[in-house]
Parts: C-alpha cells; sequence; structure tokens
C-alpha cells in the first residue's frame, strides 16, 4: 500500500491553491479530449480514476496534494499552458495507453491515515504528444478532501450566498442543483441565484442564468426525465402559484400553468407514473413574523392537485380533511403516498393545531384517491419523512406547538410506517430533530443509506429563535434504531441535503449565521 504523505511544501501549495478555486471551477467546465472523473475515496479503502480518451491515446496521470500552478513550459518551452496541479507526488504519477474501450480505470489504495483526513486530493490526466508540443490535451481537474466514515469535511469552496431555506435536487449527471432560498434573518432578501455542486472538485459554482423569479421555501422535484419542476414557494410579492421546469442539459427553465392556489410550505412528491403529488401548504405568509405565524398556519389549505409532465397541465386532486401545512409526504413501494403530520387549519376563527393525522393517497385515474390512514404516536410538524428501501417510510422528530400559549417542544423520537402492516413501530432514535433532515440514498451495489441531519435542538416559537446541533446520524435498518455517527463542522438552520458520489457522501447546506453570514457547507462521509 503506497501511503500519501504530503511534504510541508506540499501543505502550504494546497493553502495557496485555494485562492484558485473559483478559476478551477471554469477550466473544469471547458470542454475536452480528455476527461478525468473519481470515485470512491474513503481511507482505508481506495481512490478510482477513469481517464476517458479517444482509443491509442497515450496518457500521463498526475495526483497532487497542491493545486498547482504548474506552467507545462517547465517540460516543453514551446507550451504555455499551466497545470492545475503540483508535482509534490511523482511516485504515484501513472502512464499509459488508453485501449478499445475509451478508458483507463486507475486504482489507489488509501491507508487508514488520520495523518491525511482532511487533506485535499487533486489530479489531473495529460495525453501526449501534441502536433507542436509534447503535451496535446489537458482534462479537467479533480479535487476531494480525503475523509474516514463517518467524517465531516468542509466543501472546497464557499456557496455564493448564505442561504436558508433554499432547495437541492441531484442532478442525473451527478451535480447538485442549488435553488433560490433566502438570506438568514427575519428582514430577509429572497434569492434568484442558482449554483452548482460539482462532486469532482466538491466545489460551487454559479449558474449564468439565474431562476426566472426568486422563491424561497418551495418544492424541487426531479422527475423521470430528468428535468427538475420548482412549485410555489414564496417571492417578493408573497406566496407563489407558479411552476417552472429546469432543464440541466440547457441551463434554461420552461413555465408550467399555475397551481389552482399558491402554496408555500406544501409538499410534492414524484409518483410512480412520472406526475407529481402537491399536498396542502399555505397561501399567506407573514415574513415580519419569525415564524410565517399567524397566516401560514391560519390560511393552510386542504386541496392536493396532480401535475403531468407530459401534458404540461394540472389536475384536481382530493381533499384532505382540513387545511394543512408544515406537513410531509413520501412515496410507498407500492406507489401509495404516506402523508404525516403537520399543522392543521380547521376554518376560520379556530386555532390551528399539531395534527398526528395521516393519510394514503392512491394514484388512479384523474386526481386519484385519498384515504385516512394510522394516526401517528404523537402530534409533529416541521419533522423528517423519507421512503425505506422495503417500502415503508421513516418519520424522525419534529416539534409540538400550542398555539394557545405560544409555547414548543423539540421532539427526539422516530417511527417506521410498515406498509404491509399500516401501523406505526418506534425506532431508537439519539437525534433530536426538528427542522432537520433525512435521506434515503441509492448506492449501486451496496444497500441504500440513510443519512439523519440534527435540525434545532431547542426552539421557542413565539420569537422563532432557536438553537441549532451538530448532530449527524445513520438510520440502520437491521437495528431499527437511529445512531449519532458524526456531526457537521458548524450548527447549522435552515439546512438542505442532497446525496453524491454514488452515495457515498452527503452535502450539507444551511446558513451557520455570523456577521456576515456564513455560507459554507459541510459534505459528510457515508458508513459503506
Amino acid at each position: 500500500m503506497i501511503p500519501f504523505a504530503p511534504s510541508a511544501p506540499a501543505r502550504a501549495a494546497r493553502r495557496a491553491a485555494l485562492v484558485l478555486l473559483s478559476a478551477a471551477a471554469l477550466r473544469a467546465a471547458t470542454a475536452a479530449q480528455v476527461t478525468l472523473e473519481w470515485s470512491g475515496g474513503v481511507l482505508g479503502s481506495q481512490v478510482d480514476y477513469e481517464i476517458t480518451a479517444s482509443p491509442g491515446t497515450f496518457f500521463a496521470f498526475l495526483p497532487s496534494f497542491t493545486g498547482g500552478p504548474t506552467p507545462l513550459s517547465i517540460f516543453d518551452p514551446n507550451d504555455p499552458r499551466v497545470l492545475s496541479v503540483g508535482l509534490d507526488l511523482q511516485p504515484l504519477w501513472k502512464f499509459g495507453a488508453i485501449r478499445g474501450t475509451g478508458s483507463k480505470v486507475l486504482t489507489f489504495p488509501l491507508p487508514p491515515s488520520g495523518t491525511i483526513a482532511g487533506l485535499t486530493l487533486h489530479a489531473q490526466a495529460l495525453t501526449f504528444p501534441g502536433a507542436t508540443t509534447l503535451v496535446k490535451d489537458i482534462s479537467n481537474k479533480t479535487q476531494f478532501a480525503l475523509s474516514f466514515t463517518n467524517q465531516t469535511v468542509p466543501s472546497q469552496n464557499d456557496s455564493a450566498l448564505a442561504r436558508v431555506f433554499h432547495s437541492l435536487t441531484t442532478l442525473v449527471d451527478g451535480r447538485i442543483y442549488v435553488a433560490g432560498g433566502q438570506a438568514p434573518g427575519a428582514a430577509t432578501t429572497i434569492y434568484d441565484r442558482v449554483e452548482f455542486f460539482d462532486p469532482q472538485t466538491q466545489s460551487f459554482g454559479n449558474s449564468p442564468i439565474p431562476l426566472p423569479e426568486p422563491r424561497t421555501h418551495h418544492t424541487a422535484t426531479l422527475l423521470a426525465d430528468g428535468r427538475v419542476l420548482l412549485l410555489g414557494g414564496i417571492g417578493p410579492g408573497g406566496v407563489l402559484a407558479s411552476g417552472r421546469l429546469f432543464q440541466p442539459l440547457t441551463g434554461q427553465y420552461a413555465p408550467t400553468p399555475n397551481m389552482a392556489t399558491p402554496r408555500a410550505l406544501h409538499t410534492a412528491t414524484l409518483l410512480s407514473d412520472g406526475r407529481v403529488l402537491v399536498t396542502g401548504g399555505s397561501p399567506q405568509f407573514t415574513f415580519s413574523h419569525p415564524t410565517g405565524q399567524p397566516l401560514a398556519y391560519t390560511s393552510a389549505v386542504a386541496t392536493t392537485e396532480v401535475y403531468d409532465p407530459n401534458t404540461n397541465t394540472w389536475t384536481s386532486g382530493p381533499g384532505l380533511q382540513r387545511g394543512l401545512t408544515t406537513h410531509q409526504a413520501s412515496r410507498l413501494g407500492d406507489g401509495r403516498v404516506l402523508i404525516t403530520g403537520g399543522v392543521e387549519n380547521a376554518g376560520v376563527g379556530a386555532i390551528p393545531a399539531t395534527t398526528a393525522a395521516t393519510y394514503l393517497y392512491t394514484p388512479g385515474p384523474g386526481g386519484g384517491a385519498l384515504a385516512p390512514a394510522a394516526p401517528l404516536p404523537s402530534p409533529r410538524q416541521a419533522h423528517a419523512q423519507s421512503p425505506l428501501s422495503n417500502g415503508d417510510a421513516l418519520v424522525v422528530g419534529g416539534a409540538q406547538v400550542d398555539f394557545s400559549s405560544v409555547t414548543s417542544a423539540v421532539l427526539g423520537d422516530a417511527y417506521r410506517y410498515s406498509n404491509g402492516g399500516g401501523n406505526w413501530n418506534p425506532v431508537a432514535c439519539t437525534i433530536i430533530v426538528r427542522d432537520g433532515k433525512v435521506i434515503c440514498i441509492p448506492r449501486p451495489g451496496l444497500p441504500p443509506g440513510y443519512g439523519v441531519i440534527g435540525g434545532l435542538f431547542s426552539f421557542d416559537f413565539a420569537s422563532g429563535t432557536g438553537v441549532p446541533q451538530t448532530q449527524v446520524g445513520v438510520y440502520l435498518p437491521a437495528l431499527n434504531a437511529i445512531q449519532s455517527v458524526g456531526t457537521t463542522l458548524k450548527p447549522r438552520f435552515g439546512v438542505e441535503i442532497a446525496g453524491f458520489d454514488d452515495g457515498k457522501r452527503i452535502l450539507i447546506l444551511g446558513s451557520a449565521g455570523g456577521v456576515p453570514a456564513d455560507s459554507s457547507a459541510d459534505i459528510f462521509t457515508m458508513h459503506p
């Protein structure tokens, strides 16, 4: 096993290379005749690099603990180009030829060494000979932070903005689409800024095309054809009824017909037939109040709608028993959708109430059908919910709010819904999650991973203030337990998460506060 051991100059060069990250991200987006991709990279296992070029091409592979810059003129005085890697790991350079498949995979074992944990491993590939220079083409640069399982490292650069209540969507091509959101704080700015997180560089890059309108508290649903459906949320003029279809191949947006009612704090769930079920939400929101009360809860609607991306049309769905907001929904293994908890609006003059009610939506002709299901063991809103690989669903944490006394309690319990039995079973849980997140991440060749990101440790409903926590956990189906296994680097509020690297890592993005507001992001390495 060859150790990756950086020298002191390499560590200094690594610090200097941070200045070049924005330029490196732009260079990586430039088309090249040779491309480089990495996967794995967990200490104690291995990292795989795939070089893609024309068959018969000769290549050189250069890993480094620095971001360069290294002028090619030190090898060829006629070549003015510059590499984005250093020369510190020459013993690990590889040379060879691309065979008939058009690609070559290089594998490096990674020692379980704490000495290199957190260091950034850069790499680039070259092809040769060129027509007038030694080097023909230079690949995109890759970079990632070496980490152990259950370890959190920072992204290679910060997000352009300190965001909360934005959306993160893992696209088919592996990038993570970051859309909208708002600045932290009560007197807030709503964003139309779009960014992409590139897993191959673990870096954020700005999109030249903004959202057609700013929005926050919206939903973003990855459709079966790879587009992303953005629905509702809150804009500068109030709650939105509009929808937008984002096409990753072009970066462009196309409008959908408006929903029948404006909605924020709603749910949007992809159905097995490719349509999208939208439930509940609030058509009004008070930005001057820290939690959006009273309008968000007293205006909650009981309607549902179904969007068909093939025809770009909406169909009215069945009604809920009461208006519902800050609830959750997920698709079960049989195609039905489980809708849980939230805050119910019982009508004009009535006091809203946190509910334990649940529903099962059955897709069908027209808008489908909706029926009450087994209630949660206790009422909750602002909880986390995720489908499980066996067709069940997992519900974690949340809060109970007494709207009469304007008090709230943050929950640290969890339950598993049995799709076959139609009942709830307790899950051992050591993480308190209000406004936290649960994610089910498909992992090729492995069972799905379930990441649990802690939200607020405490919350004062009257003032809208809370204490965010740093716990990161995993759900272990065999033990039916959520175990705390790590922490984020900073406590974060208004967080969103998305999986990448074939489910081995989770991007965690939400502001950690401060002046100026923090815009950093964390990357958590999942268990095998």
